[in-house]
């Protein structure tokens, strides 16, 4: 049964009650950025539902449609057990979000048991769920006597369903113990051929139209309909860029997702058409499992040749003219800790996967359609910490993929539960494009469009004259895309149109009609020419520059030691650099993987670039001093033939540290395993 439990507006449990066993309450979807809180939620509604399904006619009556709300049918005593459990998960996850509430919410304490707290009944309703949280956690993690003391304290404030509770905490653990190790297809593990897997056998009409949606699977009534109203529009494909809500378990994957499509098709009697979806940070809360064996294997089972094998993909036009190309960024954002790390610096791909889609933008002839879940830029919202340079990119996206911008006609990414439209050309890329509220509406009073500081206004603007999602009753509406590939000439751009839709809670219109926004053209995006610029050579002067555009620039003397001078990074000033072999003559062209020294024109001696023997700061000082800490390895990312030549784009290793990879750290040059940088040679 696809039974739709959602989170109530704060009202009366008697007055919540009512409209449960009406069945004709639906309320807007609220979820956080959080793996246990989204494992609470998903626990916390199962149990519902598992309640209400036992209250279920047997025989001898009528059963519920498909998409009945089985509270309607529940006997009282379990209607009233039902309204207190999700009117208090409710206040929790307001408290949370910090969003707006119309009863007196718990004032914020060092301890969520904390009894002399201020209470109410909206605050008496948000502690029992806090603390039946708090409880399972400790249960989870072995520490039996805070839970109990937990479990105890929540018995204060709750006048029900105390054993409810308890089922709920049972079910908690059983997730958060279950899903314990990230579950992902890795091609090369795997031992398959990097040129075929993951490319979906199926190739789209030349004159084919594609919806997009985002952050939508929630599995709410205007969830559905926005999809059933695509499907009447005559799409050939629907493409999802990820979030499958609460936390992505294999029953809400089924529920949420797969269901509603069978739902839609048998509803609207149309042809089914294939679905493919890319992970966001959601699906992996349950570390994967619903979205791997309950969806990409199960969604398009039907039609083999619609097959999607992994968590990122490829799927062409007949002509080989564009390619829809799908990562995984929710692979590494599943940690709650990151949302209390200040260091955390956005979600990154597998280094495999970054081989696979390189070999996939050098090797496809046409242009690309870039689709991820998280953002590779915003101006509402931070994706590095606040220590970052430029906190508003993710580094690990851009320096992984704008080596190829000249090839990707358009990015879309979701995350963010907005629409926007940004300015063409920025950072490279020629357009960037949010498309994350297909289902998850944002509050008015959470300004979606707001820039997170004036920083990020002036760095990452929007296009002008951008269309933007109306609001009605507190709440933005929904948005999707469609991309429509009719064309007269093979490399003629296509079209993408931008659509409103209606968001609702517990009053459906009476007209469900989607708003054009705006079209645009996205032009093709031809391959540039394989690069074939003149030879670097030993002792060769030169320029490096980094994927963010700064150049190794200037040095300045330290404070401590005071003798050693270190080079500075800067977008505008730079310094000539030397390049030469380690072992070899004066001239001898520099061949992927050379070993060098790298030496400021700057001074005369102790001009050297090397690093601390005990820290992995960079330092110029007397050549040879130390052949390892001042010696280089540079490293083609595109080796597309064994020379070095003007315009390569190289990792750069130092020898001492020989994981370290060259990266700026400020104004100041280091050297880290994990770092994203790239440094292009500039040939004078």
């Amino acid at each position: 049964m696809c039974l739709y439990v959602i989170y109530l507006e704060m009202l009366p449990v008697k007055t919540i009650r009512y409209h449960l066993l009406r069945g004709i309450y639906m309320t807007r979807f609220r979820t956080v950025p959080s793996r246990s809180l989204s494992l609470w939620q998903s626990a916390v509604t199962d149990t519902v539902r598992s309640a209400m399904k036992d209250q279920m006619p047997k025989s001898g009556s009528e059963q519920p449609g498909q998409q009945a709300d089985l509270l309607a049918v529940a006997a009282p005593a379990a209607a009233d057990n039902a309204a207190e459990l999700l009117a208090s998960l409710h206040e929790h996850i307001l408290q949370e979000q910090g969003a707006d509430n119309p009863g007196p919410l718990l004032k914020a304490s060092g301890s969520a048991s904390d009894a002399s707290a201020e209470a109410g009944p909206a605050s008496d309703a948000a502690k029992v769920s806090r603390l039946m949280y708090e409880a399972a956690i400790a249960k989870a993690e072995g520490k039996e006597e805070e839970a109990f003391r937990l479990m105890e304290e929540a018995r204060k404030y709750s006048t029900g369903d105390y054993a409810g509770w308890v089922t709920c905490i049972t079910t908690f653990i059983e997730y958060y113990t279950k899903y314990r190790n990230p579950y992902y297809r890795d091609w090369k593990e795997l031992g398959q051929p990097i040129g075929t897997y993951g490319v979906i056998p199926y190739v789209l009409p030349d004159d084919a139209k594609v919806g997009l949606i985002g952050d939508w699977a929630t599995g709410m009534p205007d969830a559905k309909e926005l999809v059933k109203y695509m499907v009447n529009m005559d799409v050939d494909a629907i493409i999802h860029l990820g979030d499958i809500y609460y936390s992505g378990t294999p029953d809400e994957c089924t529920r949420n997702f797969n269901a509603i499509f069978d739902e839609v098709f048998a509803e609207t009697g149309k042809p089914r058409i294939p679905v493919f979806t890319i992970p966001g940070n959601h699906d992996y809360y349950a570390f994967g499992y619903g979205f791997y064996n309950g969806v990409i294997d199960q969604v398009n089972a039907s039609h083999p040749d619609w097959k999607q094998e992994a968590s990122y993909f490829s799927l062409r036009t007949q002509d080989g003219a564009w390619q829809f190309l799908g990562m995984d960024t929710g692979r590494h954002d599943y940690n709650p800790k990151n949302d209390m790390d200040p260091t955390y610096n956005g979600p990154w791909l597998e280094d495999s996967e970054v081989e696979w889609h390189a070999d996939k933008l050098r090797n496809f002839g046409g242009s690309t359609l870039l689709l991820s879940h998280h953002q590779l830029f915003s101006q509402h919202s931070p994706i590095q910490s606040r220590f970052a340079q430029r906190p508003w990119m993710n580094e690990h996206l851009m320096s992984a993929f704008s080596p190829y911008f000249d090839r990707i006609a358009c990015w879309f990414w979701g995350h963010e539960h907005n629409l926007a439209l940004f300015r063409d050309g920025l950072m490279g890329l020629a357009k960037g494009r949010l498309v994350g509220s297909s289902a998850y509406e944002e509050t008015t009073g959470e300004t979606p469009y707001t820039p997170h500081n004036a920083d990020y206004a002036e760095q990452v603007p929007y296009m002008e004259a951008m269309p933007l999602v109306s609001q009605a009753n507190g709440y933005y509406n929904h948005a999707f895309a469609v991309l429509d590939f009719k064309r007269a000439g093979k490399e003629d751009p296509i079209a993408c149109t931008y659509y409103e839709f209606p968001s609702w809670g517990s009053h459906q219109p009476d007209t469900i009609q989607a708003k054009v926004l705006m079209t645009e053209t996205i032009p093709y995006k031809v391959p540039a020419p394989p690069v074939s610029g003149a030879v670097i050579k030993s002792g060769d002067v030169v320029l490096l520059r980094n994927q963010t555009g700064a150049y190794v620039a200037g040095f300045k003397t330290g404070k401590w030691p005071s003798y050693l001078n270190f080079p500075t990074v800067s977008p505008t000033d730079k310094v000539k650099l030397k390049l030469s072999l380690l072992q070899g003559t004066e001239g001898s062209e520099l061949k992927d993987e050379a070993e060098i020294r790298i030496e400021t024109t700057e001074m005369q001696q102790d001009n050297c670039l090397g690093a601390w023997k005990d820290r992995h700061e960079l330092y110029y000082y007397q050549k040879d001093y130390n052949k390892e800490q001042q010696g280089w390895r540079l490293r083609k990312v595109d080796p597309t033939d064994s020379a070095l030549r003007d315009g390569d784009v190289v990792y750069i290793y130092n020898r001492y540290w020989t994981d370290g990879k060259m990266c700026q750290e400020g104004q100041w040059l280091t050297t880290k395993a994990d770092t994203p940088d790239k440094w292009t040679i500039v040939k004078l």
